[in-house]
C-alpha cells in the first residue's frame, strides 16, 4: 500500500527532527563527558561496543513486540542466509572503520576545521546516492546539497578564516576518507533496507548490529583497553551518551528505509546550527557573524525539498 503524500511528508518530518535533536545532543554530551585536558576518563572502544549492544537489544525488543502482534512470519522470523551475512556485514565494518578513524582525524585538525571537513559527507552523499542508488537528484537537490555544505562551513568559520583552513595534507586526506566511508555506509545501508521493503526493520537492524557487536567486540578484545574495568568511568552522563547515541543510530535506519539519504544530510546538517544555538545559550559559546550568515544559508537549504517522488 501507497502512504499518501501528506502522511508520507509528515513522518519524514518528524523522523528528520528527531534525528536532528539526537544528533545535536550527541555532539553536546561527548563534550560534556569529557575532561578539561580533553581526555576520557572512560574507554571510548568500550562505550562504542555498548551502544551497539543497546542498539542489538532495541533491535531484538522490536522483534518480539512484532511477533507477539502478528505472530512468526517471513517479514519477522530471523534466518540469517550467508547472502544476509554478508550484505549487513559490509555497512558494520565501514561504520566501524569510521568511527575509529575521527579520532585519528582530531589529532591533526582542530575542531573548527573538523566541523567544516566532516561536511563533505553532505556532497560525497548525495554524490553516492546518485550514482549507487541510480536515483534522480535534480538541480534543485543539489542546490540544497551545496548550499547545506557551504553554509554549515560558513558558520564554524574563525575570524582568521585563513588559519582555519591551514592543515596538514595527512589531515585532510584522512577526514576526506572518514567522509567516503559513512557516505558509503550510509548509502549502503539505505540500498539494503530498501531492497528487501517488505522484511521488518527490527529484524534487518538486529542483523546489523549483530555484525556491529561483533567487530566492535574484536577490537575491543585486541586493544589495550580490554585489560581495564568495561565500564570503568562510566558517568550518569557517559551513559545517557552512549542512550542517545544507540537511539540516534536505530532513528538514522528508519529515516534510510522510510525517506532517503538526502533527508538524513539535512537533518544532520540543521543539527550542525543547532548544537552551536545550545553551546551559546548553555555553554558560553559566542555566536558570531559568520554563524548569522551560515544559519541563513542552511534555513534556505532545509527548505527545498528532498523527497523523490515517482
Amino acid at each position: 500500500m501507497v502512504m499518501p503524500r501528506a502522511k508520507q511528508g509528515v513522518r519524514e518530518f518528524l523522523l528528520a527532527t528527531l534525528l536532528t535533536a539526537l544528533t545535536c545532543s550527541q555532539s553536546i554530551l561527548i563534550v560534556a563527558t569529557k575532561l578539561r585536558r580533553g581526555q576520557y576518563v572512560y574507554s571510548t572502544v568500550s562505550a562504542n561496543l555498548t551502544v551497539e549492544l543497546l542498539k542489538l537489544l532495541v533491535s531484538g525488543l522490536g522483534i518480539l513486540v512484532e511477533v507477539n502482534r502478528d505472530g512468526i512470519t517471513a517479514e519477522t522470523s530471523i534466518k540469517m542466509s550467508l547472502k544476509d551475512a554478508v550484505a549487513y556485514s559490509i555497512p558494520a565494518a565501514l561504520y566501524l572503520a569510521k568511527n575509529l578513524l575521527q579520532y585519528k582525524v582530531l589529532l591533526y585538525v582542530d575542531a573548527p576545521s573538523y566541523q567544516i571537513l566532516k561536511n563533505l559527507n553532505v556532497l560525497t552523499t548525495t554524490l553516492l546516492y546518485a550514482i549507487l542508488l541510480r536515483k534522480n537528484v535534480n538541480s534543485l537537490q543539489w542546490c540544497a546539497m551545496v548550499l547545506l555544505s557551504a553554509g554549515c562551513a560558513v558558520s564554524q568559520l574563525e575570524t582568521r578564516s585563513n588559519a582555519v583552513l591551514d592543515l596538514s595534507y595527512r589531515g585532510i586526506f584522512m577526514a576526506t576518507v572518514m567522509a567516503l566511508l559513512s557516505s558509503f555506509a550510509s548509502v549502503y545501508s539505505e540500498f539494503i533496507l530498501k531492497k528487501d521493503f517488505k522484511r521488518s526493520l527490527h529484524v534487518q537492524n538486529f542483523y546489523l548490529y549483530f555484525f556491529g557487536v561483533t567487530l566492535n567486540f574484536i577490537v575491543f578484545v585486541n586493544s589495550k583497553t580490554s585489560k581495564r574495568p568495561f565500564f570503568g568511568g562510566f558517568s550518569y552522563l557517559v551513559w545517557l551518551m552512549i542512550v542517545n547515541h544507540a537511539f540516534s543510530g536505530v532513528i538514522v535506519s528508519y529515516v534510510l528505509k522510510f525517506s532517503n539519504n538526502l533527508t538524513k544530510v539535512k537533518a544532520t546538517s540543521a543539527a550542525v546550527l543547532l548544537t552551536t544555538l545550545l553551546s551559546a545559550m548553555f555553554l558560553r559559546f559566542n555566536l558570531t557573524l559568520q554563524f548569522a550568515l551560515g544559519f541563513i544559508i542552511v534555513v534556505t537549504a532545509l527548505y527545498i525539498p528532498t523527497a523523490s517522488h515517482h
